[in-house]
């Protein structure tokens, strides 16, 4: 009873994926229960946010954290009931020796801490909901040297990975 149910479960799964897979006549008639959305304006748009490239961007629950070049990531949401690109700035998390492009900012699987690192090899650990904007933590090895591109947290938040542009991967485990 178990296996016809765990089949039945992945079925639609199963033609889902035959039907993305290339398409043919026969599946024509299937296929309209995949019909593209087509969205002509964009909700919200702004610049106001950065000045400068954004490279990355995260849902923070309704609120939106981004990040230019400019050694600032910022938490902030969209007024969608006032003008056009008006927004409200949340908090901003300062850092250092960043102005770089392609560095990305990692949030751990509750939205509790923001890491980010930078181009001598360190990492700053922020408290998301923290009023202030000091990081709480800030993670260096005197080997790390590289500049630290990417990083996550684990899915308990008890280890961090980072990897650096000399080809490394780095792990600390954060104690509570």
């Amino acid at each position: 009873s178990s296996s016809s149910s765990s089949s039945s479960v992945h079925a639609p799964v199963a033609t889902a994926l035959y039907l993305s897979n290339g398409f043919s006549s026969s599946k024509r008639e299937t296929c309209s229960a995949f019909d593209t959305k087509i969205i002509q304006f964009p909700l919200f748009s702004t610049s106001r946010v950065h000045t400068d490239y954004v490279d990355c961007v995260r849902f923070v629950g309704n609120l939106i954290m981004s990040k230019s070049t400019n050694n600032v990531v910022q938490l902030w949401k969209p007024n969608l009931q006032r003008k056009q690109d008006s927004i409200t700035e949340i908090n901003e998390y300062r850092y250092s020796d960043c102005n770089l492009w392609f560095v990305k900012f990692c949030l751990d699987p509750q939205k509790r801490l923001m890491a980010i690192g930078n181009k001598a090899g360190r990492v700053f650990v922020f408290a998301v909901d923290s009023v202030s904007s000091n990081c709480i933590a800030k993670l260096e090895h005197k080997q790390c040297k590289s500049t630290v591109r990417q990083l996550a947290f684990s899915h308990d938040s008890s280890s961090l990975l980072f990897v650096c542009d000399d080809s490394t991967l780095w792990r600390f485990d954060i104690s509570s």
